[in-house]
Parts: structure tokens; C-alpha cells; sequence
């Protein structure tokens, strides 16, 4: 059996980088809030999870589209 060499379990684009980031921040929020007692964590956590995870994989994307245009 041969291997695709574009196939992946999980194309790693915007969308899916920011779901990552929603679970990236809630596990910090959630180990966060059990450390400091502080439920206010929850505030900033999922945010700065969907901007950076957005962002790391809008890049990757973008970096994957030049490399097979080359």
C-alpha cells in the first residue's frame, strides 16, 4: 500500500489551529484556577489560546501552500 504524501490525520490551517487553541487555553485556565484559586484566568485564557493558535496555523498554512508551489 502506498502513502499519499499530503495526507494527514489533521491538516493544521486557521480554523483547526484555533480549535487547538481553545483547548490549549483551557487547560491552562483550568491548571491556573486550581493553583491560585482564581476564576478570573478563565477571562484571558480562551482568548489569547484563539489568537495564537489562529496565528500559528494561519502560518503554517501559508508557509505549506509556498512550499508546494516551488
Amino acid at each position: 500500500m502506498m502513502k499519499n504524501k499530503n495526507s494527514q490525520l489533521l491538516e493544521l490551517n486557521a480554523g483547526t489551529g484555533a480549535a487547538l487553541g481553545v483547548i490549549g487555553g483551557a487547560l491552562v485556565a483550568l491548571i491556573v484556577q486550581l493553583i491560585t484559586g482564581d476564576v478570573s484566568v478563565w477571562s484571558w485564557a480562551i482568548s489569547v489560546g484563539v489568537a495564537c493558535g489562529g496565528a500559528i496555523g494561519a502560518g503554517k498554512s501559508n508557509a505549506s501552500a509556498k512550499k508546494e508551489s516551488q
